[in-house]
């Protein structure tokens, strides 16, 4: 267990969310997660941090797309299948994703398309991570599986890519 920071960062500007939102049928601000580890505050000299969310993690080291790994995961909603479960894609999908986590179905229900993506993101993250790394100089800590610890959010999970640690100038 350790106390982890999440900090969002906008993705765009304002005026450039209003043609996008109504679309998606959202008003407000888009923003995007970027978790960071062993930090429990957070600045920004450039005024970019519009919020920081301290919380309590249960972490499991497993390794990610092993057996124990999709156990973990498979009666939770994780971060990848947020916004489908949310509704944000047309289609079946938000349903057939209700259907998996309630009634736990031992098919794979990836299409060949969606498969070969995600393998192409397995095989290119750890070249992605070292090539991050190389370029700022910062360590990267790997993380198979976080649930919080409060026993009431428990059904939601993440595996993130990689967690950043606070820099030694106070940034991320």
């Amino acid at each position: 267990m350790t106390c982890a920071c999440i900090s969002r960062y906008p993705v765009l500007h304002p005026r450039a969310i209003l043609p996008l939102a109504s679309r998606l049928r959202f008003r407000g601000r888009i923003t995007r997660p970027y978790p960071s580890a062993t930090s429990t505050t957070a600045s920004s000299r450039s005024g970019f941090l519009s919020a920081a969310i301290t919380c309590e993690l249960n972490q499991s080291n497993v390794f990610q797309k092993s057996e124990e790994w999709f156990a973990l995961r498979k009666d939770k909603l994780t971060a990848s299948t947020f916004s489908t479960a949310l509704g944000f894609w047309k289609g079946n999908r938000r349903s057939e994703l209700w259907h998996e986590k309630v009634f736990s179905p031992d098919t794979d229900s990836f299409t060949a398309a969606a498969r070969a993506c995600m393998n192409w993101g397995v095989v290119n993250e750890p070249v992605a991570i070292e090539r991050y790394k190389s370029i700022t100089g910062r360590e990267v800590d790997l993380l198979g599986f976080a649930t919080h610890t409060e026993e009431q959010f428990g059904w939601v999970g993440a595996s993130p890519d990689g967690l950043l640690g606070s820099s030694t100038d106070g940034g991320y």
